[in-house]
């Protein structure tokens, strides 16, 4: 079915002149005045635009010779003031350099008479230092030689006391050196007696209880290893033989100890010195003990002893029975003793705090040695660490080198492989079909269907880039073979890589 064309002004009413009863054309004769009129009205705008162009280009043009009179007077100010200038300075020139030799006549003369001056000062003051020097040498001659002389004199004899100082505070040390040694001697003896005759009694005592508790022990151990004695037999009653059966002895009753070996002194007991012993491993533990069946002497009360008179040479000792002197000689006594212990304890103060010093620097050593090793044990971990970590960037930048090289091999192998498929197809679509007559079939025989023949695929060949090497001549007589579609690098050109991926992805 034709299709309508829509209806215009005419067909809707406008005039009975544009109706479809005129089958021919129509020239409207009403309509010339107005396209005349109007085209009256465009020529009159045409012309007015074209009178208000000229204008403006004239105005353009009177602009123009303004501007280029006003450059012009510009650049004519521009040469005055640049030759005004040019004479300022040269004339400046030739005052400065006027000026300058003034000047350096003026400094001249100035620095002239300024060595002249100085000369003469310097004259003058060497005049008057030489002057003042030769006073000065006669007054100090003068007043120095007696001076020196006495001093000399004043230095020899204290030499010479200073030495005599020296014998006799030597001398007098070793008096008492020798007199001190003495006193210490006779004090430690006397020391030493009162210590002995302090501890003795209990010395006794611990002998006596620890060769009892050895006994004791030995003993007991020869008790254990023993063996226990045969029963006697009983002759009443016959009894039939029995296979023997030795019976356990019964369990002897054991004693525990109640208190440990070691007993620890009182708070007034004065220990005898004795020689540090090693600690053993069968001491680690305290071991305990039977009670010993005697009973334990009681401890006798510390009592104050006098001591026996010290054997001095130059003293004289009269003993006398009153009581007063005793109390004098027992307070003496323990004065002395207290003195003695005081010294004893500051003694041991004074080792303890050498002790603690030595250890402490022992302490610091060791740890500043530890500190040592230990900062180069950190320097080394980060060496290793830090050549570890280089190597291990090495590694992965040449494994990610590796593997970015085996993409881009396996990219440009899928590029060939794509473009010489792509090139095949494009050349298998272009290509016309050639008229080959149809062989006859016999008519004896019947119709067989024979499956088209597959043309064998040409071995693929390097591709070359784009642009490498000019495209293979065509072969003569305008005919190209398949081997010539396959070698041709024309379509890299014709057909772009984004249609490519286009008809892959299809």
């Amino acid at each position: 079915m034709e299709r309508r064309k829509p209806k215009s002004m005419f067909d809707a009413g406008i005039s009975s002149k544009f109706t479809r009863q005129y089958h021919s054309t129509f020239h409207d004769t009403t309509l010339d005045a107005a396209t005349a009129a109007r085209l009256r009205a465009e020529r009159k705008l045409e012309a007015q635009q074209e009178a208000i162009e000229r204008q403006r280009l004239k105005i353009d043009a009177e602009i123009l010779k303004i501007e280029e009179a006003k450059k012009a007077v510009q650049r004519k100010k521009l040469r005055e003031a640049k030759r005004i200038e040019t004479l300022c300075h040269s004339a400046a020139v030739v005052l400065q350099s006027f000026a300058r030799r003034v000047l350096v006549r003026v400094r001249a003369q100035q620095e002239a008479a300024a060595t002249r001056i100085g000369a003469v000062w310097r004259m003058h003051v060497a005049m008057e230092l030489r002057m003042a020097r030769r006073l000065a040498v006669r007054t100090i001659t003068s007043n120095l030689v007696p001076r020196m002389r006495h001093r000399r004199c004043n230095r020899g004899a204290r030499r010479i006391q200073s030495a005599w100082r020296a014998y006799a505070s030597r001398l007098a040390r070793k008096q008492t050196r020798a007199l001190s040694h003495a006193a210490a001697t006779a004090i430690q003896a006397a020391y030493r007696g009162f210590v002995v005759r302090e501890t003795y009694l209990d010395v006794l005592d611990a002998i006596v209880r620890f060769q009892a508790l050895y006994r004791g022990h030995a003993a007991r151990s020869r008790r254990k290893s023993s063996p226990p004695p045969a029963p006697e037999p009983t002759p009443e009653v016959q009894a039939p033989e029995a296979p023997a059966v030795d019976e356990p002895s019964p369990p002897r009753p054991t004693t525990p100890a109640p208190e440990p070996l070691c007993v620890a002194s009182p708070a007034n007991k004065v220990l005898l010195p004795s020689l540090p012993r090693p600690r053993t491993p069968q001491w680690t533990e305290p071991e305990r003990r039977v009670m010993p069946t005697k009973q334990m002497r009681q401890r006798r009360k510390t009592i104050a002893v006098t001591l026996s008179p010290m054997p001095y040479r130059t003293v004289l000792i009269h003993q006398t029975a009153s009581n007063q002197e005793d109390e004098a000689r027992r307070r003496e006594h323990e004065a002395l003793r207290r003195k003695v212990l005081q010294q004893q304890y500051e003694e041991k103060q004074r080792q303890m705090e050498r002790y603690l010093k030595q250890t402490q620097i022992e302490r610091e050593s060791l740890e500043r040695a530890c500190m040592a090793r230990e900062e180069r044990r950190s320097r080394v971990i980060a060496k290793t660490d830090t050549r570890l970590k280089i190597a291990a960037a090495r590694k992965a930048v040449e494994a990610d080198r590796q593997r970015m090289e085996r993409e881009l091999n396996a990219m440009e192998q899928e590029e060939r492989a794509s473009r010489l498929a792509w090139k095949w197809l494009q050349r298998k679509t272009q290509r016309r079909p050639r008229d080959r007559p149809a062989k006859a079939a016999p008519s004896n025989q019947d119709e067989v269907f024979e499956a088209p023949r597959r043309k064998a695929r040409p071995p693929p060949q390097k591709l070359r880039r784009r642009a490498a090497k000019p495209s293979a001549p065509a072969v003569a007589g305008g005919e190209r073979t398949e081997a010539d579609a396959w070698a041709d690098d024309n379509f890299d050109d014709l057909v772009d890589e984004t249609h490519l991926d286009g008809l892959l992805c299809q």
